[in-house]
C-alpha cells in the first residue's frame, strides 16, 4: 500500500513538472490535474469550447492565488496602530493563508488565518474586521466560480454547478499538497477530502454505477502521509468525475463545444 502511494506521489509531480515547464507557474499552473481529473476538452475546431475552458481556469486560477498581497496589505492597513509591528501580516504562512481553504468553507473558519490574527495580537474589533474584509472578497470569489462553471461548462442546476466548482478549486488545492514541503497554510486534508466526496456523490445521483464509484473516491488507502493522501485523491477523481460529468452535463457541456473524455477500466 505504501508503494502505491508514493507512485502516485510520484506521477502527480511529474505531471506538476510538465505544467511548470509549459505554463510556469502562471494562472493555469494546475492546468494538467484540471484536465486529467475532470477529462474535459474541446471539440475539435470549436473555438467556443477551448475559450470556454480557458476562462474557466483562468477564473479559478485567480480566485484561489490572484492579488494575495493586495488582500494581505488592505489588512495591514485597517489594522495599523502605533506600533507597525502589530498590524496584520500573513507571516510564515505567504499568499496561501488566503483562499486555500476548501471550497465550501468560510474563512473564518480556516484555521491558519485564525492562528495567524492570534499571533498578531489583534483586539476583537479588528479581527472582526479583518475577517469580514477577507469573507468579502473571498464571497465575490466564491460566487464568480459558481457563476463560470454556469456560463462556461453550461451547467445552470445550483447544485450541480457548486459541485462542480468545488471540485475544481479543491483539485488545486491538493495538488498544491503534492507539489510542495510548505503545505500550513492549506486547508486540511480531511476537510478537502470530505467536500470532493460529497461533491461527487452530487454529480453521481440518480446514476447507480456512477453512485458506486463514488463511494470508492474516499479511500485513500492507510497512509497518514498528507502527500499520498492527496495524491490518491487526485487519482480517485481522475476515475470518476468524468463519468459523473459525462451522464450529467454530457448535453449542457456539448452543447458549449465540450466534449468528456472517460478513461478506459
Amino acid at each position: 500500500m505504501k508503494s502505491r502511494g508514493w507512485r502516485l506521489v510520484l506521477a502527480s509531480v511529474a505531471i506538476g513538472i510538465v505544467a511548470f515547464v509549459s505554463l510556469g507557474m502562471a494562472r493555469n499552473g494546475h492546468i494538467q490535474e484540471w484536465n486529467k481529473a475532470l477529462g474535459l476538452f474541446s471539440q475539435p475546431n470549436h473555438p467556443e469550447g477551448e475559450e470556454s475552458l480557458r476562462r474557466l481556469y483562468n477564473v479559478f486560477s485567480d480566485a484561489i492565488d490572484e492579488d494575495a498581497e493586495v488582500l494581505n496589505s488592505r489588512l495591514k492597513e485597517a489594522t495599523k496602530r502605533d506600533d507597525p509591528t502589530l498590524a496584520f501580516t500573513w507571516g510564515q504562512y505567504g499568499h496561501a493563508i488566503f483562499f486555500h481553504w476548501a471550497f465550501n468553507t468560510p474563512p473564518k473558519n480556516h484555521k491558519p488565518l485564525k492562528v495567524q490574527l492570534a499571533r498578531c495580537k489583534l483586539d476583537p474589533q479588528q479581527e472582526e474586521k479583518c475577517l469580514r474584509i477577507v469573507n468579502d472578497e473571498w464571497k465575490k470569489r466564491r460566487e464568480k466560480c459558481i457563476e463560470t462553471v454556469t456560463s462556461c461548462l453550461g451547467v445552470d442546476d445550483e447544485a450541480a454547478a457548486t459541485a462542480v466548482a468545488a471540485i475544481i478549486h479543491d483539485i488545486h488545492v491538493l495538488a498544491d499538497y503534492v507539489e510542495n514541503t510548505r503545505t500550513a497554510p492549506l486547508a486540511p486534508i480531511k476537510e478537502l477530502k470530505a467536500e470532493v466526496v460529497e461533491g461527487v456523490k452530487v454529480l453521481a445521483k440518480g446514476y447507480s454505477d456512477n453512485e458506486n464509484a463514488a463511494a470508492k473516491v474516499a479511500d485513500v488507502g492507510e497512509s497518514l502521509n498528507n502527500k499520498v493522501i492527496a495524491a490518491a485523491l487526485l487519482s480517485n477523481l481522475a476515475g470518476c468525475v468524468p463519468k459523473c460529468l459525462k451522464d450529467k452535463c454530457g448535453e449542457a457541456l456539448a452543447r458549449k463545444g465540450i466534449e468528456v473524455g472517460i478513461p478506459s477500466t
